[in-house]
């Protein structure tokens, strides 16, 4: 038996004959107690990498309620794809650092973000010289492109298959 979804229940709700419990779609799964009214706008900002800090003021909850929510969400994903692919697509609350050589001293490696340029785009320090840059102008005079490693993941998690009794 069905019920239509209302303001206490957002979620159509389903019962079961037997035991006459009721439950929705979300039921046994790890996004089971989230509130469903900020679920599809939290998906969203799952691939955007933005701060958890970022998230939380859009969505109007806490910090804590993003890093559970996106805990819950990549150990779901986990469940239903054990590969990682769609885990690994999970870009919330990660931050990267730049590598490129810096088009003033010519060292190669990790720079850092120092704000802004005027058009916009992120400006970068290098750590070496103290010379500050735009992304554009360092892939223009070094002739390659910012790789960004992830040195930071807040939610990374993995499912452990196997329990030890030791």
């Amino acid at each position: 038996m069905q019920q239509k979804p209302h303001g206490c229940h957002p979620l159509p709700r389903f019962a079961c004959r037997t035991c006459k419990q009721s439950f929705n779609r979300v039921a046994g799964t790890p996004l089971f107690r989230l509130r469903a009214a900020k679920l599809p706008l939290f998906i969203r900002l799952l691939s955007q990498q933005i701060p958890y800090k970022e998230a939380a003021r859009r969505l109007g909850v806490s910090i804590d309620a993003i890093q559970n929510w996106a805990k819950k969400f990549r150990i779901w994903l986990l469940q239903l794809d054990p590969t990682g692919k769609w885990e690994k697509k999970v870009r919330l609350g990660i931050k990267a650092r730049p590598h490129i050589r810096c088009p003033r001293c010519g060292v190669d490696g990790e720079k850092h973000f120092v704000g802004y340029m005027p058009t916009g785009e992120r400006r970068l320090c290098c750590p070496a010289c103290g010379t500050a840059f735009g992304i554009s102008d360092a892939e223009s005079l070094a002739r390659e492109t910012v790789r960004l490693e992830v040195f930071h993941d807040p939610g990374k998690v993995t499912l452990d298959t196997e329990t030890s009794d030791s």
